[in-house]
């Protein structure tokens, strides 16, 4: 363990337990409620080798309702007991490749018996036990084992909205929004900026043209002026030659 983040403690059904994100040497990272040090009631436990639990777990064994999600993409969604695959429940196992849990201490390992398929997905439907698939069958049928794996996606939700309400992650989310209110707030200057440089370009433009006669609203523009120039200028010569 190289260290956690706690949260606000909180009783549940007479435990006290804590939030909190436990990250060990070889990269695991454990997110979620912990009583005396264990994981304990629900988590996400995501191992270095790229799998994931998330779901139920009591006295820092995985009991209960979860998920497990091996790298392959293979998916187990049921019952749990003490680290194994048991009861009713539902694993779908793309192509070949069945997976082996990644072990970490009491949280993995155990190796799964798998008839795999050339192409596709392979789903195992009904009855586990102790990490075996026993098959369908009367305590445990095909739909039995679907309304289980729809509990278990249930029970994996609470824990991944219970992860996502940790500490380290509302400081990352309170960190991404002060990030995009920074930028929103520089991209808007920057429009201001550009929107007043392009204002005074257009004002000493339109000074400009009525420096030189150009000026907009007078019909003729500038060569009008200048025909009305040249005669005041030709009137000015005769009165002066007379004067």
């Amino acid at each position: 363990d190289e260290g956690g983040a706690a949260d606000a403690e909180a009783e549940a059904d007479g435990e006290v337990v804590t939030w909190e994100s436990v990250k060990w040497k070889d990269g695991s990272r454990y997110e979620g409620l912990v009583k005396d040090g264990k994981c304990h009631i629900r988590g996400v436990l995501r191992y270095a080798n790229g799998d994931r639990y998330e779901g139920e777990y009591k006295d820092n064994l995985m009991s209960g309702l979860g998920v497990y999600v091996w790298k392959n993409g293979a998916v187990y969604r049921g019952e749990w007991r003490e680290n194994n695959m048991h009861g009713c429940g539902v694993k779908l196992i793309p192509k070949a490749g069945g997976g082996k849990r990644a072990g970490r201490g009491g949280r993995g390992g155990g190796a799964v018996d798998a008839s795999l398929g050339l192409e596709g997905i392979v789903p195992q439907e009904g009855e586990w036990l102790e990490d075996g698939y026993v098959g369908d069958i009367m305590a445990c049928s095909k739909y039995l084992s679907r309304k289980k794996a729809m509990d278990a996606d249930f029970a994996a939700a609470s824990a991944r909205a219970l992860a996502l309400d940790g500490p380290h992650h509302r400081q990352q989310q309170q960190h991404q929004q002060q990030s995009k209110k920074e930028k929103s707030g520089g991209a808007r200057r920057g429009q201001e900026a550009e929107g007043g440089e392009r204002r005074r370009q257009r004002k000493n433009k339109k000074n400009k043209e009525l420096a030189d006669g150009r000026g907009a609203g007078r019909p003729g523009g500038g060569q009008e002026h200048q025909q009305k120039e040249n005669v005041f200028q030709a009137f000015f010569s005769r009165f002066a030659k007379k004067g």
